[in-house]
């Protein structure tokens, strides 16, 4: 074998091993930067997605706190017009409560001068006369009770509406 053989085989067995040790090296270099690469967009494409979930996110909370705020003007105003209509339905209802307790004293009145006579002129008086009086007394105390807290009742939402500035209001 002569020196050119030897040099030829040499140089041969030196490429064989640096190219069975640099290309696995490249190869990895080379994966390895489209690994990144593809990380890096990635990384963009989630960035993206985040700043599109919180400008969305930051863009609905918007539109809750407006339709709060509507909805609080809304409960605020139909909390007036509930405040008037209960005013006038109580007024309305307290009159008609004053009006059987007059017709109702008047009756006890008329009862009384009835029991009152019979027993004047020496008689029992009629057990349905009794019962209608004591009847009737009944229903005078339950509807002054009633009247009464009507009135306790008038009262606080006046003092309520006083405190909260609406007193007057519709």
């Amino acid at each position: 074998m002569d020196t050119s053989t030897v040099i030829s085989l040499v140089a041969v067995a030196v490429v064989a091993v640096f190219t069975s040790i640099t290309a696995p090296l490249i190869l990895a270099r080379r994966t390895e930067r489209q690994h990144r690469h593809d990380q890096l967009a990635d990384y963009q494409r989630q960035d993206e997605v985040a700043r599109l979930a919180a400008a969305t996110a930051a863009r609905m909370l918007r539109q809750q706190q407006e339709m709060a705020e509507a909805a609080a003007e809304q409960a605020e105003t139909a909390g007036v017009k509930l405040d008037a209509i209960h005013t006038l339905v109580n007024s309305d209802m307290t009159a008609a409560r004053q009006s059987e307790l007059d017709q109702t004293r008047v009756l006890l009145a008329v009862l009384r001068r009835v029991v009152h006579l019979s027993r004047a002129r020496g008689q029992d008086p009629e057990a349905a006369d009794l019962e209608a009086l004591d009847s009737a007394e009944a229903r005078a105390a339950e509807l002054e009770r009633m009247l009464a807290d009507r009135l306790h009742q008038l009262r606080q939402v006046e003092d309520t509406a006083r405190a909260s500035g609406r007193a007057g209001q519709p």
